[in-house]
């Protein structure tokens, strides 16, 4: 990578972008997101299989208008699945981003406007979630 002097601008450029992101919101923010976004990418990624069966299961008990017999019942678990296996992986990035846009905005509402305004922290925790 140090041969490719474009390679290593990009990469200054993105470190700089995410830096300055981190430094205006404050590294206490920044930290918040970066914990919680790591530990909600590690849960979604180990428990994947059964968010994607709750999803296709309840997804196909509401499509069949919530039967209560028996028939209607294994209707359900018969039905095709809302999210194949080979879709699963799309999803549980789609629902971490969700995710990710929404721990931003809790940061904003939990903290303080000026939580953890030291600009080199912030600076460092931006390059942090950039990552």
């Amino acid at each position: 990578m140090l041969n490719q002097p474009e390679s290593l601008i990009s990469l200054l450029i993105y470190f700089v972008f995410f830096g300055l992101i981190g430094a205006r919101r404050g590294w206490k923010k920044e930290l918040f997101v970066f914990v919680l976004a790591f530990a909600s990418y590690w849960g979604l990624l180990q428990f994947q299989g059964r968010l994607a069966f709750l999803i296709n299961t309840g997804g196909n008990y509401i499509l069949s208008g919530f039967p209560s017999d028996q028939e209607g019942l294994l209707a359900v678990f018969e039905a095709p699945p809302l999210i194949s296996a080979a879709y699963r992986d799309t999803f549980i990035f789609l629902l971490w981003a969700v995710i990710l846009f929404g721990l931003y905005y809790v940061g904003d509402l939990i903290f303080k406007k000026n939580a953890g305004r030291s600009v080199f922290l912030g600076f460092l925790a931006g390059i942090a979630n950039g990552l």
